[in-house]
């Protein structure tokens, strides 16, 4: 975050928890206007390790041709991340409590569940 002044930690989380719920549920309230096939979503967690069904996946949900044709710089790019490790974060579990109370419908309509 870029301020012009100071802000307190609670200003900022607050900031941060209702930025991540505008966004959301503006994205949540536009997607319905995005005609059929036109839009896949896919889950981190189901890419992670099965890059290559995900994004097969897509090109068939988007109707989209020659898979077979980019398969092979699907996998030289994945290739390249083969050593990747996830960041990983350890936070206070009020911490968690708080956001997952404030995003729990975001959450949900994702396909998350509370961690």
């Amino acid at each position: 975050l870029v301020a012009m002044q100071w802000v307190g930690k609670s200003e900022l989380q607050e900031f941060i928890l209702s930025a991540y719920e505008r966004m959301f549920h503006k994205y949540f309230q536009d997607r319905d206007l995005i005609p059929d096939g036109n839009l896949t979503e896919m889950r981190y967690d189901d890419l992670i390790g099965n890059e290559v069904g995900v994004i097969k996946q897509a090109y068939g949900e988007l109707g989209l041709e020659g898979f077979d044709a980019a398969k092979p710089f699907i996998l030289e790019e994945v290739k390249q991340y083969e050593n990747y490790e996830t960041n990983t974060y350890k936070y206070p579990r009020e911490t968690m409590d708080k956001v997952y109370s404030r995003w729990k419908d975001i959450f949900e309509r994702l396909g998350y569940s509370e961690k």
